[in-house]
């Protein structure tokens, strides 16, 4: 039920800093999330693929003052 869609999306979209906002939840949480083909990834899915990036060394200097709100 939490799932609204499943779609396949390279890496090289995922780790563009044009993709990258932080989104910022109602009760003030933050996090990352991204922006990709007018879906909005964020939550546990966006963190896991954020860690991936960095872990993997893909991760690139982006905007992380750039704040989405949910």
């Amino acid at each position: 039920a939490e799932v609204a869609a499943v779609e396949r999306i390279s890496v090289s979209e995922l780790a563009d800093p044009d993709t990258r906002v932080t989104v910022r939840g109602p009760s003030g949480y933050l996090g990352p999330a991204f922006r990709v083909r007018g879906m909005l990834i964020w939550g546990f899915t966006a963190v896991l693929v954020d860690r991936l990036l960095a872990l993997a060394g893909w991760e690139r200097p982006w905007d992380t003052a750039r704040i989405v709100d949910l």
